[in-house]
């Protein structure tokens, strides 16, 4: 029987808060991720169970994130403090939180956002994604979570991958000027 982590080892989470703490206002979305992922690659064999593989870790690990739009990231500069806030709170017994914040924060940095009107609750944004199966782009509401394809078909199920920066420009999702 695999046991499942309880916590995270207190000198591995010492050590990210360390890495956090030296972010400040001036810090840019990029800055966040590179700590985020250093900390999560170094300690790579800690992800692979619990909330962090049900949050996908691992497909955080194996991003290429020079290769999607971090600089159209969503995070605005107020964001860093109350990230950095956030993380100092936590200890090493909150798997969950932590793998739910974290999760949240590097799709807020590498998933762009456009105004799209949902189909479903009318809200203006949706994440732009690439489908694994079609190769299409696909949108996801921010708010009640309906996604559908570029082509405005409803996606029923379908495993939906991060749309890079040369996707997204070729799609005029992006302005090459903007990069």
């Amino acid at each position: 029987m695999r046991r499942t982590m309880r916590k995270l080892p207190k000198s591995i989470w010492i050590d990210f808060q360390r890495s956090v703490s030296g972010l400040n206002d001036k810090s840019s979305p990029r800055e966040v991720l590179e700590i985020v992922l250093n900390w999560l690659r170094n300690n790579e064999k800690m992800f692979s169970d619990g909330p962090f593989a049900a949050y996908g870790f691992g497909r955080f690990i194996a991003m290429d994130e020079h290769k999607l739009p971090v600089q159209h990231s969503s995070m605005i500069p107020s964001d860093i403090p109350h990230f950095r806030d956030i993380i100092l709170r936590y200890n090493e017994y909150d798997l969950e939180p932590i793998a739910r914040f974290l999760s949240d924060t590097i799709e807020e940095i590498v998933v762009l956002q456009v105004a799209r009107p949902c189909q479903n609750c009318g809200f203006n944004s949706m994440k732009v994604y690439t489908s694994s199966s079609t190769g299409l782009l696909a949108f996801e509401c921010s708010v009640c979570g309906y996604a559908e394809y570029s082509n405005g078909v409803k996606i029923q199920s379908d495993r939906l991958e991060f749309a890079d920066t040369l996707t997204l420009e070729a799609a005029g999702l992006l302005s090459t000027s903007n990069a």
